[in-house]
């Protein structure tokens, strides 16, 4: 298993297969972190081994542990782990999809925590789960045909997916392409800029859309405000800097787009209830 980053809170062992369709990750949070709104071509199961995982779309799903959610291609997403949460999630190429199993990506799948629990009949859900961890323990194999158990329990999975979890055929969008590519533009550009005087009114005329229509993006699918998700970003490149670099407060501020040292200590202790520069010593020590 091999450790792809460590930022102190959170660790990821990610794993991708030799014909380079699947991957696994693991997931350990030593503390209260978040994953921002992302998304990937693949198709993605997550399955929660013991903790609290909220992960936001279009709404917002609480899992615990035992729990399952489906994600689908494409999908804009975010993560919010609780200390100590513990998760491991397939994301399956939707090209390989197409080529062996096309109807997959016609169907639509609906298994989220809210459906597990109204469920009366639990081993659907149980032998799923249990596909999941006997795929994990062979992804992570180093014998010699280790890809062909791979392969047959990713085959599984989905079978238990398209069988019991199928809920019909994909409708038409509810939302159109153009739209899912707005918001990919949006994230990217805040992204990119973050350390920039960024508005509400600029951002707009960069994408040439509204403010308004931003402000209804950011409601709709992140359960936030502009403003609100800009700060999280700058926060969050903030800790990054803290815990890697030794710059002064007054530099990491400046760098990471706050109007000053004191707005940006104000807003750090309100999201980590302690002041930068208690996180900074709290880091320090053995």
């Amino acid at each position: 298993m091999k450790d792809r980053y460590a930022n102190n809170d959170l660790k990821e062992y990610r794993k991708e297969s030799k014909n380079r369709s699947f991957v696994m990750c693991e997931y350990e949070a030593a503390a209260d972190c978040d994953i921002p709104p992302h998304w990937h071509t693949s198709v993605e199961i997550i399955y929660v081994l013991h903790g609290e995982l909220s992960v936001t779309a279009a709404e917002t799903w609480t899992l615990q542990g035992g729990e399952l959610l489906f994600l689908n291609s494409a999908q804009i997403h975010s993560l919010n782990y609780t200390r100590q949460t513990r998760t491991v999630s397939l994301q399956v190429s939707p090209v390989w999809l197409y080529s062996v199993i096309p109807e997959f990506l016609t169907a639509d799948i609906h298994l989220t925590p809210q459906i597990l629990r109204g469920l009366s009949d639990l081993q659907p859900c149980e032998e799923l789960a249990r596909s999941i961890l006997l795929l994990k323990d062979v992804f992570y194999s180093d014998e010699p045909f280790a890809d062909i158990g791979v392969n047959g329990y990713v085959f599984l999975i989905l079978y238990h997916l398209i069988t019991h979890f199928r809920a019909g055929e994909k409708k038409n969008p509810k939302e159109p392409y153009q739209y899912q590519q707005n918001i990919r533009r949006l994230l990217r550009y805040i992204n990119e800029h973050y350390q920039e005087d960024i508005s509400l009114q600029s951002l707009a005329d960069s994408l040439y859309v509204s403010p308004q229509y931003i402000s209804k993006l950011f409601r709709q699918n992140f359960s936030m405000t502009y403003k609100q998700y800009l700060m999280k970003v700058r926060l969050e490149h903030a800790v990054y800097e803290m815990t890697h670099t030794k710059d002064s407060l007054l530099d990491i501020s400046i760098k990471c787009g706050f109007s000053s040292q004191h707005a940006f200590i104000e807003l750090f202790k309100k999201k980590y209830g302690m002041t930068p520069g208690e996180f900074r010593k709290l880091r320090s020590e053995p």
